[in-house]
């Protein structure tokens, strides 16, 4: 499943030396590109920026349909923003601009329903610009701007914060998360005092999410 600006592709890659295309579905009715996107069964889920968050059965690659979507509704006068998703078992968790981390239950899997929403500490709601979320075990790690928090999902119809961490000043792009070590990766940022701050990879113990501390 690959995520192409605007589409959702399907692509047999049994044999790598040569990739099929088994199926292409126009997901954005705009512009906006997918900004996150997740698989489970036969089913994608994809993070659709201010469209929200789109629902398509994949079932047969070749006529893939759009099965629901769930909107981001403005806050004020800000655009709300679905930016990432990912998946476990019967439950699905977003990121949006101004919501923070939501939870979405998948009892029925082609049609997602909210079940929770999560606001990070320590960020100026609604412009709380989350940008990525990955799933280690029942935790959440979720990266926007220089920080890193840590959410506990074992109850998705009750988050809560386990701990937070923070760059310091440079910008975090990507993450993803085993066993409570976690990998970050980093823009030039400017660090209060110091001066430039690296980018490149950062590697984190998160094993106590309430003292994350940088390898």
């Amino acid at each position: 499943y690959v995520a192409m600006n605007t589409d959702l592709a399907v692509i047999d890659v049994h044999d790598p030396a040569s990739p099929a295309l088994l199926g292409q579905i126009r997901v954005s009715a705009v512009a906006t590109h997918i900004h996150g996107l997740a698989v489970q069964g036969a089913t994608a889920y994809c993070a659709n920026y201010t469209e929200g968050l789109k629902t398509v059965d994949a079932a047969d690659p070749a006529s893939m349909r759009i099965t629901a979507t769930n909107e981001c509704k403005p806050i004020g006068i800000c655009d709300s923003a679905a930016r990432d998703v990912a998946v476990r078992g019967e439950y699905l968790f977003l990121v949006r601009d101004g919501y923070g981390l939501v939870s979405f239950s998948l009892a029925d899997p082609l049609k997602p329903a909210g079940a929770d929403q999560f606001v990070p500490s320590d960020v100026p709601f609604p412009y709380d610009a989350l940008e990525r979320v990955w799933l280690d075990g029942t935790t959440a790690v979720v990266i926007g701007g220089s920080n890193v928090w840590f959410v506990d999902t074992s109850d998705p119809l009750e988050m809560a914060e386990l701990g937070r961490w923070s760059t310091g000043g440079a910008e975090l792009t990507g993450v993803s998360a085993e066993t409570g070590r976690v990998v970050l990766a980093s823009l030039w940022g400017v660090v209060p005092g110091v001066g430039l701050d690296r980018s490149g990879l950062r590697v984190l113990d998160g094993s106590d999410p309430a003292t994350s501390v940088e390898l």
